[in-house]
């Protein structure tokens, strides 16, 4: 268990620090509050080709992996990541770029007057206190470690069940099987003299 969570911790650590790395690079591009659907896959992608990877190290040294095993690294290092990248959010909102929330606020309420461009100002300032709400610290926090545990649990359970290695009894020794069932014939003592 320790040896499993040492590991998970580690990688959600390598895992933050990428993010961070990717998120530093789209600011430097001046990209950070793009909402391209492309940026947001390569995020996608980054965050479950690490998570695979600390998995893959437990396996090896292991030498086997259930898929509740699988579901729990993946959860830790998912938090992991998502703490450190609340934290770089924080200072990016704050410090780095003060005024990016403000933006995408104004993104979104001059998108929906695009498609209501009769809207009163009563409908518009609701809309923008709702906005401020679920960009707010509190709310913000919340949402990414609950879609953090979400998406780890889902990583999790995929790698699982494609990655599973069980501890198998063979003639008194432990050897290793890949997924599936354990065939009766592997745990049947052969007979001296030949069939019976």
């Amino acid at each position: 268990m320790t040896k499993s969570r040492n590991l998970s911790l580690r990688w959600g650590v390598i895992l933050g620090g990428v993010s961070v790395v990717w998120a530093l690079i789209l600011f430097v591009m001046d990209m950070h509050d793009s909402q391209d659907w492309l940026l947001q896959v390569v995020a996608l992608v980054i965050s479950i080709v690490v998570i695979v990877l600390g998995i893959l190290e437990f396996r090896k040294l292991s030498g086997f992996l259930t898929i509740a095993q699988s579901v729990n690294i993946a959860i830790i290092i998912s938090l992991v990541s998502t703490v450190i990248y609340i934290i770089y959010y924080f200072i990016l909102t704050n410090y780095m770029d003060p005024g990016m929330v403000d933006r995408q606020i104004d993104e979104v309420l001059n998108k929906y007057l695009v498609n209501n461009p009769e809207a009163s100002d009563e409908v518009l300032d609701r809309i923008r206190k709702g906005q401020e709400l679920g960009r707010g610290p509190l709310f913000f926090t919340g949402t990414a470690l609950i879609v953090s545990v979400i998406s780890g649990i889902v990583f999790g359970l995929i790698a699982g069940l494609i990655l599973k290695k069980r501890l198998v009894l063979k003639k008194g020794n432990v050897s290793e099987k890949e997924g599936g069932n354990i065939s009766e014939k592997e745990n049947v003592p052969e007979k001296e003299g030949g069939n019976v």
